[in-house]
């Protein structure tokens, strides 16, 4: 590839990686969904599961899943503390651990967590975007420190406690990008690095890139005068699905899992500026 595009023949992949002595380039590939089965899928046992952002749509839906399959525990680390609705019937079986992870050092968190973790699901974030003329580099940071400092944390724990499974809840935007959504979409793009990194092997490691959730997360209150994004929430996935494909991505064991609610070739509309849009004006200067 890198002969024929340096000779004029060819054009470069827009990404391409090397690792372990061979390029990479990615591509798109389907996946058939695993067949159901009446067990719970793979790793999930009794123990203690660690849900990052565990009271936010995505964190308290995977941890109510989580709680169904066995005897758990569930430890949600959160900005509040307040127990979701959806994990009442489990009260007994869930503990909160109140950290900001835009803020907290890591190493301070991990010295809270004195129970051995034997799972991690880091669904951490916040709701943030803008355009790139109109933002600073404290606003950016913010908007995806607490994305960066989850993987930090979860690599300690990883470290720490060898656990079976650690999931990273990514999104699409880092595959298409969106309208005020660089920052957001490098910060999920990092999270699939870390899914990618192979360490020891002792711990298994999962992207996945969700698309667009319908009934709870960030994007539910946000943008109700954008016609584009409406229609894409009416396409969305409902909780049950999520927490169906959550169950599925941990029985295919891959390492980037791309869950798209359309098809992937028609996904692109819902993420790229509309055809013809202007590009903002850059700031006046004195």
């Amino acid at each position: 590839l890198l002969a024929e595009a340096d000779a004029g023949g060819a054009e470069l992949p827009r990404r391409l990686a090397l690792r372990q002595g061979f390029w990479w380039r990615q591509a798109l590939l389907p996946v058939p969904a695993p067949a159901p089965v009446a067990a719970p899928a793979g790793p999930v046992g009794p123990g203690t599961y660690l849900v990052l952002g565990g009271t936010g749509g995505i964190g308290r839906s995977v941890a109510a899943w989580l709680l169904e399959q066995a005897d758990c525990r569930v430890v949600l680390l959160a900005r509040r503390t307040e127990l979701p609705e959806e994990l009442a019937p489990w009260a007994d079986r869930v503990d909160l651990l109140e950290a900001d992870l835009a803020t907290a050092d890591p190493e301070a968190v991990l010295d809270r967590l004195t129970t051995r973790v034997d799972g991690v699901v880091h669904a951490a974030g916040v709701a943030a975007g803008g355009l790139l003329v109109r933002r600073d580099a404290a606003a950016a940071w913010r908007a995806s420190a607490a994305k960066l400092r989850g993987a930090l944390l979860v690599e300690r724990l990883i470290e720490r406690d060898r656990p079976a499974f650690a999931v990273y809840c990514s999104s699409m935007a880092a595959q298409y990008g969106g309208i005020g959504q660089f920052d957001y979409a490098a910060a999920n793009g990092l999270l699939d690095g870390f899914a990618r990194y192979q360490g020891d092997g002792s711990t298994l490691r999962i992207g996945v890139d969700w698309d667009i959730w319908s009934e709870i997360g960030m994007a539910c209150s946000a943008l109700h005068a954008d016609a584009r994004h409406q229609a894409h929430l009416a396409v969305g996935l409902t909780v049950k699905e999520g927490q169906r494909l959550f169950a599925d991505a941990l029985r295919l064991r891959l390492p980037q899992l791309l869950v798209s609610t359309t098809d992937p070739e028609e996904a692109h509309v819902f993420y790229a500026p509309p055809p013809g849009a202007d590009r903002p004006a850059a700031p006046e200067t004195a």
